[in-house]
């Protein structure tokens, strides 16, 4: 997959949909469930691109049935419908977790393995600006939903 460099510097995370859209920037599927004790298959793509100073993510989810419990970051987001991106910037095996659920909020991680990551403060968190369609506030369930979330990730996630 190429990923494209765009031009300029995204102020708002909304922006991220119709820039790509203008841009021509394709979805990518993600079709591969990576756990057996889990089978469900959602229907995700994204998008990506670049600019001098953020990493440009744009989701697309199809779900039966949505979850946003959690709505203060670095909270366990990983139980309500999320997506993840993992970078490795320095390539020194120290990489990055984000994981953000529907409604745009995150958890975010470093280190070496799975196990024992280092949370990012909240310094850092506020830095990740964030958008998402179904807005920011925390809901039990929402039945046969899609919704989409887009991120410009700081550059030290580069």
């Amino acid at each position: 997959m190429k990923v494209k460099k765009l031009s300029g510097k995204v102020q708002d995370a909304q922006q991220i949909p119709t820039l790509f859209d203008n841009e021509n920037i394709t979805y990518h599927p993600i079709d591969i469930v990576n756990w057996k004790e889990y089978p469900y298959q959602p229907q995700v793509s994204f998008r990506i691109a670049y600019t001098n100073d953020a990493i440009l993510v744009h989701y697309k989810v199809v779900e039966d049935s949505v979850r946003a419990k959690y709505g203060e970051d670095n909270g366990s987001v990983w139980t309500d419908s999320c997506v993840e991106f993992f970078s490795i910037p320095a390539g020194d095996g120290i990489y990055y977790n984000l994981e953000c659920n529907c409604i745009a909020t995150i958890l975010l991680a470093a280190g070496s393995e799975r196990n024992n990551r280092e949370m990012a403060p909240s310094e850092i968190t506020d830095q990740v600006k964030r958008w998402a369609s179904l807005g920011r506030e925390t809901f039990e369930e929402k039945i046969r939903i899609r919704y989409f979330l887009s991120m410009p990730l700081p550059g030290w996630m580069e």
